[in-house]
């Protein structure tokens, strides 16, 4: 997070001048410079997370994908939220020791962070291939069909092996885990509504029936679809 000050963070393939306030999001093992602008002084905080944790940050906040994913990301946060925002900081770092409290309070501020992203004109670099992100909308967009990894190979103009290699390279999953969290997260949504039957969310989420929605969504959450409506009644 830049606190205040100008500065310009570079890797030799883009070079962005950045303002506060804002969240800068950088892939694991990047490599960048940032240099602070003539006579300016800038402050900034930085939250590390282990990547084993961003699948299940993703879980519960999915729209944080639209950040999480690339080389360098910057979302401005706008002067007015950036006081709740930097209430995390002194949490983050009097419970690190809480790893289970620590990803809580993470994924409300990615929340938070998110509702930001929404509202203003984030930046986006990806030394990558990008096309993963047309995947990933693809995806979303389809989540209801009988989604197929040559389908969506296809779709892109690439081969199932070039696709399964660059999807996991820079989500750090696989298409077909990817694709079981998002119909997850999908469902979380519709039972939280409580306005259609288990069986009309397993097939609104791409599930063939509702034994195997039933099957992989308890395996998923530790509880069944019918279980997770009833205690999440009235949230959305």
């Amino acid at each position: 997070m830049l606190l205040s000050g100008d500065i310009r963070v570079t890797n030799g393939v883009y070079s962005e001048a950045v303002d506060f306030p804002c969240l800068l999001v950088e892939k694991p093992y990047s490599y960048h410079t940032v240099e602070a602008a003539p006579e300016t002084d800038y402050e900034r905080y930085n939250i590390y997370f282990a990547v084993s944790r961003l699948h299940n940050l993703l879980d519960a906040v999915p729209q944080a994908q639209d950040f999480l994913f690339g080389d360098l990301t910057i979302v401005p946060l706008g002067e007015s939220r950036l006081p709740d925002l930097l209430c995390y900081m002194p949490k983050f770092e009097q419970f690190k020791a809480n790893q289970a409290l620590c990803g809580l309070l993470l994924a409300a501020f990615l929340g938070e962070t998110a509702e930001c992203a929404r509202h203003n004109a984030v930046i986006r670099h990806n030394t990558g291939d990008t096309y993963i992100r047309d995947v990933l909308k693809y995806i979303d967009e389809h989540i209801a069909g009988n989604l197929t990894l040559p389908e969506i190979a296809r779709a892109h103009h690439v081969c199932l092996t070039k696709l399964c290699q660059d999807f996991k390279r820079i989500t750090m999953l696989t298409p077909a885990q990817y694709i079981r969290r998002a119909r997850i997260a999908r469902a979380k949504i519709l039972l939280r509504q409580d306005t259609q039957s288990v069986l009309q969310t397993a097939l609104n989420c791409g599930f063939s029936n509702e034994s195997h929605f039933i099957t992989v969504f308890k395996r998923a959450t530790g509880t069944t679809p019918g279980a997770y409506a009833r205690a999440h009644h009235g949230f959305c």
